[in-house]
């Protein structure tokens, strides 16, 4: 059911969401660490993305079932407008504390998506829009990747999946307290993160090599994985965070993708509900809108609030308001444009068939024998 993995996409996206927006200075330690701990979303997010387009776009034997030119049009122009839009309505609060000569080597960058591969400037701007250029590699790579993949026979994908989950966790393991411009080369370094899309490519393509799990299996399946991620959320303050921050939970997130896609029980109904899988569908909004969104309301001083009621008021109203507007920014801007590139872009264009005017037709004399 690729509905209910749809509308996990927009439960990873609204963690990442409050880790960047909520003051949770009243909450209960273990419940603030939680919520600080979005970034192990990000990680979801990213296997997810994996799954989804090898689900997608991988046919029965494992090729692409639309043009290399169709699919990066596709996938291009569903985050580089946004993305733009996102940056620029953050500049002028950029520009507050940085004047133009210091600005336009980071907004060159950051409007071009490139911003990552400079750990200086990694998160300039939208904080969140890193992963553009994590993005823009993996799906520049995509075809490239789904045609090495149909070399790895069904039986060896889960030591495929160990190991570039190895890849994934080693550097952070290795280096667990870095901070600084350190940690935010291990956390927003597209090659770097790039397993985590990958180890969802290959989870992809190992659950369509296999039956689906029943439904028995697939409720359980889902109901293990959410256990053992609150379990995780629950300690989470006391591991260093460079150790929790990159593909560590792969695993736990390849459970509940599996489970969801099999099925997932009660929780696979819910995050299929039409109005999820509207949300499911803005997630990318939401992961580049939220702080934009904040970090404006803060700057003209309306959060936090004089009181912790207003302060809750104005979240609450921040948080209704931020749904409304990925969906709208999604349905009303993101979809229009994306279908106008594709067609301008990526239809294919009419043969044209040059036909001789009749004036100029050639009689041709009938044969002799």
């Amino acid at each position: 059911m690729l509905s209910a993995v749809n509308g996990l996409r927009f439960v990873a996206a609204a963690h990442v969401m409050l880790e960047h927006s909520l003051r949770a200075r009243l909450l209960p330690a273990p419940l603030r660490a939680a919520i600080g701990a979005g970034y192990t979303s990000a990680t979801l997010l990213l296997v997810l993305s994996g799954f989804i387009l090898v689900w997608v776009y991988s046919g029965p034997d494992g090729s692409m079932t639309v043009s290399r030119r169709e699919f990066w049009t596709a996938r291009f122009s569903r985050i580089y407008p946004l993305m733009i839009v996102s940056q620029l309505v953050v500049l002028p609060l950029w520009l507050r504390s940085h004047d133009w000569g210091e600005t336009w080597v980071p907004l060159a960058a950051g409007l071009t998506g490139q911003q990552a591969w400079l750990p200086n400037l990694a998160h300039v701007l939208n904080t969140p829009a890193w992963t553009v250029s994590l993005l823009v590699l993996a799906y520049g790579a995509f075809p490239w990747l789904l045609e090495r993949l149909r070399r790895i026979p069904a039986r060896a994908l889960p030591w495929a999946m160990a190991a570039v989950w190895a890849v994934s966790v080693a550097p952070c393991v290795a280096w667990p307290h870095a901070s600084g411009a350190a940690s935010r080369f291990l956390f927003s370094f597209p090659l770097m993160r790039l397993p985590e899309f990958l180890f969802g490519m290959l989870l992809a393509k190992w659950f369509l090599s296999r039956p689906a799990l029943s439904a028995r299996a697939s409720t359980r399946a889902t109901a293990g994985a959410l256990g053992m991620w609150a379990a995780v959320l629950a300690v989470i303050g006391l591991v260093p965070r460079p150790v929790m921050h990159n593909g560590l939970l792969a695993p736990v997130f390849a459970l509940l993708l599996v489970g969801l896609a099999s099925g997932g029980g009660a929780l696979g109904r819910v995050l299929s509900r039409p109005w999820l899988q509207r949300l499911g569908h803005a997630g990318i909004a939401i992961f580049l809108l939220h702080l934009p969104v904040i970090a404006w309301i803060e700057a003209m001083g309306w959060y936090p609030g004089a009181t912790t009621a207003a302060s809750a008021a104005v979240y609450a109203a921040y948080l209704a308001g931020m749904l409304v507007l990925a969906v709208a920014a999604t349905e009303r801007f993101v979809t229009p444009v994306s279908a106008w590139m594709r067609r301008r872009f990526a239809a294919p264009r009419p043969v044209a068939v040059v036909l001789a005017p009749p004036a100029l037709a050639i009689p041709v004399a009938a044969p002799t024998y």
